[in-house]
């Protein structure tokens, strides 16, 4: 199996707390919800990627599958790293959420909301024994790393910023034709810490609402 370089793997988890988010909510025939204004009752339920989704960072590229879990008050992500292009190997899996708010619309953007997300916990289960040793390399986690095992990590990482010091993630959501976007950056770029910094533009990938 292919490794995956840990680095750029945790520079995405850190960079992307909330921009990961970004998907677009392909609805079927027949949904009511789709041209509804986006509120916490449109948009509780579950999620996931339409298809395996292939982002770059730096000189590597990282394939991801995410899923998601929304209620009227919280998010979860949980971002599945795999080694190739159909999601076949997953390497590394990152789960982290809190509450959020949706905000006013956006006078520019149609569909166009600000939303704020709070990262209020992040966990890491390393899949393989790469992964496992990468981690203990970079003294991440506070017990011995064992693959298939979850460990929070948000205050024990070097490579992660505590939750203390970018605590809020200030995105923006789009809910156009049935779908939804994330704000868009450079996956090695700054983080969305202050209101100031929300970015501008939205992604590009689809994600589903899960069947039951």
């Amino acid at each position: 199996m292919r490794s995956v370089s840990l680095l750029p793997t945790m520079v995405m988890l850190a960079s992307v707390l909330a921009s990961i988010l970004v998907f677009g909510l392909i609805s079927g025939c027949g949904d009511d919800d789709a041209d509804a204004p986006l509120t916490p009752a449109v948009l509780s339920g579950s999620w996931q990627s339409a298809a395996c989704e292939t982002w770059p960072v730096g000189e590597q590229t990282f394939y991801l599958f995410r899923r998601f879990t929304f209620t009227e008050t919280t998010w979860e992500i949980r971002s599945e790293v795999h080694v190739d292009e159909v999601c076949s190997g997953v390497a590394v899996v990152n789960r982290f959420g809190g509450n959020y708010r949706l905000g006013e619309p956006i006078d520019d953007m149609p569909g166009g909301y600000n939303g704020d997300f709070d990262v209020d916990y992040v966990f890491v289960t390393p899949m393989n024994d790469v992964m496992v040793t990468q981690l203990t390399d970079a003294a991440c986690g506070q017990q011995a790393w064992q693959v298939g095992e979850e460990q929070e990590v948000a205050k024990a990482c070097p490579m992660i910023p505590p939750p203390a010091t970018c605590d809020t993630q200030y995105d923006i959501v789009q809910y156009l034709d049935g779908q939804l976007y994330f704000g868009a950056e450079d996956l090695l770029g700054d983080l969305f810490c202050e209101p100031e910094h929300r970015p501008e533009e939205v992604q590009e990938f689809a994600v589903e609402r899960a069947q039951p």
